[in-house]
């Protein structure tokens, strides 16, 4: 599990320290005292996430108790937040917690090693980590392009005539991770519109990591905009196409 740095005005600081398959956490504080060591790996996350949780494109927000030093809470929270669409400061504030840390995992069955945990500090109390750990600014547009990076994502590689008088159209749908298309299979992409007609509202990747699916404007007229919306089962909205009339 790679670790990432967020400098924060959070009241508490951080010592970590690489293991094997993941981090010895510390986060430090002085009133109260707040040093108890937490082992975050592979066996912590599961142990608190179910597996339906562990989707792909999955982040977690790790919680954290001042006042044990313990971590009190591990979920997704995409699917915490499905409904409100919080961002993380919105969500700590409303619901009075403090976000330790955020796991990202690219697909449900990736490795421990593809795994990174972006935690949270304050240097007024201390950070003592690896020099060689990425810094992520404390900003939305750092958390957001930072995620996209980690995160796969979906490209659209065209959008083919079926039936051009029916207005029926193939899309093909690219995984892709770090910028380069991923060759996974089994990849379901979750298809939906507001508008028209789709064969497939669920789409898996071919050994290319290729998925397929028709979209047809049924009952539109020509003015009508048909949009298509691809995402993961907690994030819908990474990619989005449009559906021509001809």
């Amino acid at each position: 599990m790679k670790l990432a740095i967020t400098r924060t005005q959070f009241a508490f600081g951080l010592r970590a320290a690489p293991l094997a398959a993941g981090w010895e956490m510390t986060w430090l504080r002085d009133d109260p005292p707040c040093a108890r060591t937490v082992v975050i790996d592979e066996a912590f996350v599961r142990a608190r996430c179910g597996p339906r949780e562990l989707a792909d494109c999955t982040s977690l927000y790790v919680e954290i108790d001042l006042a044990s030093g313990l971590i009190s809470r591990v979920h997704n929270r995409y699917a915490t937040t499905l409904l409100t669409k919080n961002n993380g400061r919105e969500y700590a504030l409303k619901n009075s917690t403090l976000i330790a840390a955020q796991i990202y995992i690219p697909f449900a069955d990736s490795p421990v090693t593809d795994w990174v945990m972006r935690a949270n500090a304050n240097p007024d109390f201390g950070i003592d980590i690896p020099a060689d750990t990425e810094e992520v600014a404390n900003t939305s547009a750092a958390f957001l392009a930072f995620a996209k990076r980690v995160h796969p994502s979906i490209n659209i590689l065209g959008v083919v005539p079926i039936d051009s008088a029916a207005g029926v159209f193939e899309v093909e749908a690219q995984l892709s991770l770090h910028d380069q298309p991923c060759q996974r299979e089994g990849v379901r992409l979750f298809v939906n519109s507001e508008s028209g007609y789709l064969n497939k509202r669920e789409a898996f990747t071919d050994p290319e990591g290729i998925a397929r699916f028709r979209a047809r404007r049924l009952d539109l007229a020509a003015e009508d905009i048909m949009q298509v919306e691809l995402g993961f089962k907690f994030s819908r909205n990474v990619c989005r196409v449009d559906i021509p009339h001809r």
